[in-house]
């Protein structure tokens, strides 16, 4: 053995058999046409998974194994728009969204019927805020705003990181939770978004027998959105 095995360590693939397997057989649609959503695309190829793109407006097939919304030009009102039309879909979806370069969210990953959707996140953001609902309409100037490309890839790098979680293993971790990124004070938490009952996208709520144990375990896990 040579110095480099030392300190490298054993070359055994990080993913189990199992997982790569799951990955080669999904096929990811990523809506948008911006350039978080071609970098999204970009590595989820490197990591060999196929895509196909689409538009916030298009539904997608049900041979889709996740939908990605991704569009860092995107109004609120397109996204929300988007958001309602995969809940239709009833496959799952996760949102990825640029702030200015200031901050980038990921998040929540969506099983619809199951756990929060993207406007629940909006609504409890609104309730946090000291401007209601209108923190929106004031983030939507930021949402248009043209991100440096490191702030891109690295928004891109976290999508396909959660994406991958659970297209490859299920991870109950990941639906429902929204990862929040501060870039430039080197910050990222993950918060359990809850759904709203009276989220105009996704109500009612189911009963609770009725939720998946995937679901159930997704909100036994730790942190609510904060």
């Amino acid at each position: 053995m040579d110095d480099d095995d030392d300190v490298l360590g054993p070359t055994e693939p990080i993913l189990s058999e199992h997982t790569t397997r799951r990955l080669s057989d999904a096929l990811i649609a990523v809506a948008g046409d911006g350039a978080l959503a071609a970098e999204i695309v970009r590595l989820l190829e490197l990591n060999d998974v196929r895509t196909i793109r689409t538009t916030l407006e298009t539904g997608v097939r049900s041979a889709v194994s996740l939908t990605i919304i991704a569009d860092n030009n995107a109004d609120p009102d397109r996204v929300i728009a988007a958001n309602r039309l995969q809940l239709r879909e009833r496959g799952p979806f996760i949102v990825a969204q640029l702030h200015a370069g200031e901050m980038m969210t990921v998040g929540p990953l969506v099983v619809p019927g199951e756990t929060a959707c993207f406007e629940c996140l909006q609504l409890r953001r609104a309730t946090l805020s000291e401007f209601g609902p209108d923190t929106v309409r004031l983030l939507a100037p930021m949402m248009g705003t043209v991100a440096l490309p490191h702030i891109t890839a690295l928004t891109a790098a976290l999508t396909v990181q959660q994406s991958m979680r659970w297209i490859g293993s299920l991870d109950p971790r990941v639906p429902g939770r929204v990862v929040v990124s501060r870039p430039f004070a080197v910050d990222v938490t993950e918060h359990l978004v809850l759904r709203v009952p009276g989220c105009p996208s996704c109500r009612p709520d189911p009963p609770v027998q009725s939720r998946s144990r995937v679901a159930n375990r997704a909100v036994a896990a730790v942190g609510t959105v904060s």
